[in-house]
């Protein structure tokens, strides 16, 4: 359905790129959805935490900073018409 690559030490834009790069070759190959996941940041502001996102496959679009429940929500939209076979099942 989907492939996250979660990299922890992805504090910059230019190290998730680097990211995109290494694996460009593998989603070229699963040819899926694929997003890089930053590294995750609290907000001073609220206690909240964002982490910024990059969609890297299969059109590579800018990084956003989102948080966990709008990235879930995102990928439950992806996941609401995956697989579904005309019988209803999965």
């Amino acid at each position: 359905m989907a492939f996250l690559t979660f990299a922890a030490d992805a504090s910059e834009v230019g190290r998730i790129e680097d990211y995109a790069r290494q694996l460009c070759s593998t989603l070229a190959r699963w040819n899926v959805p694929a997003w890089i996941v930053g590294s995750v940041k609290e907000l001073p502001s609220n206690g909240g935490e964002v982490a910024d996102i990059a969609p890297v496959w299969p059109v590579r679009g800018p990084i956003a900073r989102m948080t966990r429940p709008a990235f879930d929500a995102m990928l439950g939209r992806l996941e609401d018409g995956h697989c579904l076979r005309p019988n209803g099942g999965l």
